[in-house]
């Protein structure tokens, strides 16, 4: 039902639906190395996957919407890092919201919204803090949208949440914008079309590329390597080791997750040879940095390679 890709792994809901009338079989979550096109984990999940999502500190949250008549919504809470040597995944915690939602967006900061289809009077929205997993709205208290809805989009520019809703099934639709911070509906389009269902959010790339993994070398350039940090999760210190085959100026920074620099590490002309770099949580002013997903990128003049990694707290 639902596909989340983060770094060189995707996660696949599968909702276990056999057939009308049919009892659900098990519910679980694929993880696919994306590398090798094969299976690496199955996590059972409870009725009904539907959506994923990750939240800043690298969890996964599986979306679960039951049968929509004995059973109902919840949130299964994966971590990857799970077990003796955290390199376990197993869900950790369920949050109980209630409801049939169907579709899942965490905000930068940690809040979790869900979307359940309603009536023709009203959709509902549900949230929970998706850092200490405490339910705010669930279907006994939810906050009302439009009605017919089963899709949203988190906008991180704004920090608002981009609904589409239709006055009745395939009827006039149209467009919500709902300010995550407020949690009220602050603009409505008119109508743009019949049966509004789902859409997607296209921003243009400013600033420092900072995608997993990715690397651009020229031929005949000088190669470099930069390893995953160690350790990772951390907390506050990691070490980032890089390797350059030939004397050149580089820049090894850490940014967060709006690709804004947190921290100069280095910058200058470097040997050749291989280094190792030490991050202890803080920006540069000195002062520590909240948890969350951050990335690190060593630029040299034909080269960018970026990494992620996670600072829990």
């Amino acid at each position: 039902q639902g596909i989340l890709i983060d770094e060189n792994m995707a996660f696949v809901a599968n909702s276990g639906y056999s057939g009308w009338g049919i009892p659900y079989a098990q519910a679980t979550i694929s993880v696919i190395d994306t590398r090798s096109d094969s299976v690496i984990h199955t996590i059972n999940v409870p009725m009904n996957a539907q959506d994923v999502a990750i939240d800043p500190l690298g969890r996964i949250h599986t979306l679960c919407t039951g049968d929509y008549y004995s059973s109902f919504g919840c949130v299964a809470v994966i971590d990857m890092h799970s077990g003796p040597n955290r390199n376990t995944p197993a869900v950790v915690d369920t949050i109980i919201i209630g409801g049939s939602p169907s579709d899942i967006a965490i905000t930068e900061n940690g809040k979790a919204y869900c979307i359940d289809w309603g009536n023709e009077t009203h959709g509902y929205l549900y949230s929970y803090d998706a850092l200490n997993h405490t339910a705010m709205h669930t279907a006994l208290n939810p906050i009302l949208v439009g009605p017919n809805v089963s899709r949203l989009a988190y906008d991180a520019v704004e920090n608002v949440l981009w609904i589409p809703t239709m006055n009745i099934y395939g009827g006039d639709g149209s467009l919500q914008k709902f300010d995550a911070v407020s949690d009220s509906i602050v603009w409505k389009s008119a109508v743009i079309g019949s049966g509004s269902y789902d859409l997607a959010i296209l921003e243009p790339i400013e600033g420092p590329f900072i995608g997993i993994d990715d690397e651009s070398d020229l031929a005949g350039v000088p190669a470099i390597e930069l390893a995953q940090n160690y350790p990772n999760p951390f907390n506050p210190h990691t070490r980032i080791t890089f390797t350059i085959t030939d004397e050149q100026y580089l820049e090894l920074s850490v940014y967060n997750q709006l690709g804004q620099i947190t921290k100069n590490l280095s910058a200058g002309t470097i040997a050749a040879g291989t280094h190792v770099a030490t991050w202890d949580g803080t920006n540069d002013e000195g002062m520590p940095v909240s948890s969350g997903i951050y990335f690190y990128q060593l630029k040299t003049y034909s080269s960018v390679i970026s990494r992620r990694m996670i600072l829990l707290r």
